[in-house]
């Protein structure tokens, strides 16, 4: 990557980070820095922009833009210097792209200028030399930043189960009591012989049910009596 520019004048940078198949990144960075040294040895910058300052504009996905101010190189020699673009995403991504930052003769100096600073609106996309620099994300960011799958296993055990059913909250897993799953009081599930329900045969609209048989029916049966 390479930016060149006249001391002194604004200059615009554009750039683009993509995803490796060339797709625009959705990601919401944390923080994008950039930092210009004279060498990349060099501890201190000579300048920076910050996303966080509000010094790189968001345009859109994956697409970004930074104003380089007069102030910014006007005491700068004329010639070669680094400068790199720092990406940042919590704690799983922090990546450095870096590029030739190339300044050359003016012949307004800025001193010979009526320059004022003034506020500049950001989130309109400014022209810039070329086209804009692009960012490529390697793979394996890719796979740190994507939302696990879960790994398919042919583990029968029922304890190993992905999604185990639960009661009011708690797993159904191992011999549990009905206090365990929080269950207390309530009338009985089945009903007693004496309740006027449909399954006593003693109460209108009640079923047959079989009847248990005694040793003097099973003596009738078998000598071809009546039960």
């Amino acid at each position: 990557m390479r930016i060149a520019m006249p001391r002194g004048d604004i200059k615009w940078v554009r750039f683009l980070i993509n995803t490796p198949n060339g797709t625009s990144t959705d990601l919401d960075f944390t923080n994008i820095y950039f930092t210009v040294k004279k060498n990349t040895k060099d501890r201190i910058f000579l300048f920076q922009k910050s996303l966080k300052r509000n010094e790189i504009y968001k345009l859109g996905l994956g697409d970004y833009q930074l104003k380089i101010d007069p102030p910014d190189t006007n005491k700068l020699v004329v010639g070669d210097y680094k400068f790199d673009i720092q990406i940042s995403y919590k704690n799983l991504l922090k990546e450095s792209f870096v590029g030739d930052f190339v300044l050359k003769d003016e012949i307004t100096y800025y001193e010979n200028e009526d320059y004022a600073e003034e506020e500049t609106d950001y989130s309109l996309p400014h022209t810039s030399d070329g086209a804009p620099l692009i960012l490529s994300i390697p793979d394996y960011h890719l796979l740190e930043l994507s939302t696990p799958v879960p790994t398919v296993t042919s583990d029968n055990d029922y304890e190993h189960l992905l999604h185990i059913p639960t009661i009011n909250g708690v797993r159904l897993v191992g011999n549990l009591t009905l206090e365990d799953l929080g269950i207390t009081g309530g009338e009985p599930v089945n009903p007693q012989p004496d309740d006027p329900t449909p399954d006593n045969p003693d109460e209108p609209g009640g079923e047959d049910e079989p009847q248990a048989f005694t040793i003097e029916d099973l003596e009738e049966i078998i000598n071809g009596g009546p039960i």
